[in-house]
């Protein structure tokens, strides 16, 4: 259900984007661009306590004590709450200072009227995180895809009326509010089914928790700051020195680039519940052998889904948004040749959060937030939007090549030659196969998208037949049969 909802997701955004650009144009789509991004500031305020509700939750469950799951549903929603009023503050005032980010002051009254909804909207989020936390701990991911799903119909159907309509920037913002209120509604009461009753009580608020919640969180804010520098902050360095209508393409790199990356991370992800429930169990044995698998099924998934929108990528833009876009295509190969490394080790990061030792990854996080910061501002100015791009790049390689294989290894007591194995072997192999569909489309000059599609479509089917047929681990093979009986009756592969 994740990846049906996703696959929804996309092909709405796929088919809105070029609508709402040319409904908008450059200048205010870019603004619209930019605006979402500040506020996308907002969400590290939350200073970690979300990532701190789904880990104390899961270990209360795992307990089963019902009070100590009051006290973390009752505590985390008080402070959500203060954290809402905090944003809301905070968005006053860049609503009042909007004006002063503007050349053209005659776009402010319109501008703080966005600011407002899309901040009432951030607002609301916080204290819906804590029943998020709920189904993310009783692994019920699916309920959550289906309202996205729902949502992104709905936003489908309300963008085509807006766009016949010529409607305006507001009208998109009251939408976006519109849309996510009633995802909240639903997500709230799907949560309350798990809940034990009357677990939200002012008798379960403890300040002590709050504190020990806030001192767990306190690197994953570190971490998220590090996440708002790599890709959120770009968008401000190219708005700065290069103007607003340049934020777009660089926009629809990052747009291909969600695609790959989240269409991997959906295959197996919200492995942090499970995690820590081992690392309770005192379960090392576990952890070490779901580590090796996720690391070796994320870096393969990600690599396919990588290679497969690398081959059609120009030519999926040119029809998809235009030929004038065609700058998009430099910086997203390059933040899509790494993606692999990063999604690859997804499990590494999870299991950072389980076992309560993030303060590591969030230190990563930060030094190559800020070498990323520092080489964007220099390269900017020579290579423009691909500069930012390598800014991105050079420190992402090596903190994900050397640091958190490093430190995870020494969590877990494994090889770090085994974990390298486990996560370039398989990236290394896709990419021989790849090249050979590559050297075809060169070959033969194909650049036509109606051709290229179902060329790379077929041959990334073939591809993952011949993985699962004569290269993956027979444990592997066992996992995916037994999760999927139809691959083993296709393959016919003894294990």
């Amino acid at each position: 259900m994740r990846n049906v909802s996703f696959i929804v997701a996309m092909a709405v955004s796929f088919i809105t984007m070029p609508m709402i650009i040319n409904l908008l144009g450059d200048n205010w789509y870019g603004i619209w661009v930019i605006v979402g991004t500040f506020m996308g500031y907002f969400g590290i305020i939350d200073f970690g306590l979300s990532s701190a509700t789904t880990r104390y939750l899961a270990l209360h469950w795992t307990e089963k004590k019902e009070s100590e799951i009051g006290k973390t549903i009752t505590t985390s929603f008080v402070g959500f709450c203060v954290l809402s009023i905090i944003v809301i503050i905070l968005s006053l005032i860049a609503i009042w200072l909007a004006p002063e980010f503007l050349d053209d002051k005659s776009f402010a009254p319109v501008l703080r009227v966005v600011l407002l909804i899309l901040a009432i909207d951030m607002a609301m989020t916080f204290p819906i995180s804590v029943y998020q936390a709920v189904l993310v701990v009783q692994m019920r991911n699916d309920l959550v895809a289906i309202v996205k799903m729902i949502q992104a119909v709905i936003r489908l159907a309300l963008v085509i009326w807006i766009v016949q309509s010529e409607g305006t920037i507001i009208q998109i913002a009251l939408m976006t509010l519109g849309l996510n209120i009633l995802m909240r509604v639903f997500l709230v009461i799907a949560a309350n089914g798990y809940l034990p009753d009357k677990t939200l009580r002012a008798k379960y608020f403890c300040k002590q928790a709050l504190k020990e919640y806030f001192h767990f969180g306190k690197f994953t804010f570190l971490g998220q700051i590090g996440d708002l520098v790599r890709f959120r902050l770009d968008v401000m360095v190219i708005a700065g020195f290069m103007g607003s209508a340049l934020v777009v393409p660089y926009e629809i790199a990052l747009q291909l680039l969600r695609i790959s990356s989240e269409a991997a991370s959906n295959v197996i992800a919200g492995t942090q519940p499970v995690f820590t429930k081992y690392f309770s169990e005192d379960r090392m044995d576990q952890i070490q052998e779901k580590l090796l698998f996720l690391t070796r099924i994320n870096a393969g998934v990600a690599t396919i889904l990588s290679c497969s929108l690398i081959l059609i990528a120009q030519p999926l833009i040119t029809i998809w948004v235009g030929p004038e876009y065609l700058s998009a295509f430099g910086p997203f190969l390059i933040l899509a040749a790494l993606a692999p490394l990063g999604i690859g080790q997804n499990a590494a990061i999870q299991i950072f959060y389980a076992m309560s030792k993030h303060k590591y990854y969030a230190y990563i996080n930060i030094c190559e937030a800020g070498a990323n910061l520092i080489l964007s501002l220099l390269l900017v100015q020579k290579y423009g939007i691909v500069g930012v791009a390598l800014g991105t790049a050079i420190p992402f390689l090596i903190s994900k090549s050397i640091f958190v294989p490093y430190y995870i290894c020494k969590f877990t007591d494994i090889s770090l030659g085994d974990y390298y194995l486990n996560l370039f072997k398989p990236v290394g192999l896709i990419l021989a196969m790849e090249a050979v569909c590559l050297g075809l489309i060169l070959y033969y000059q194909i650049d036509n998208f109606w051709i290229i599609f179902p060329m790379v479509a077929m041959w990334q089917i073939m591809l993952i037949i011949i993985l699962l047929k004569f290269f993956a681990p027979k444990e592997d093979y066992a996992y995916i049969a037994n999760t999927a009986p139809i691959v083993r009756k296709i393959l016919n592969r003894e294990y």
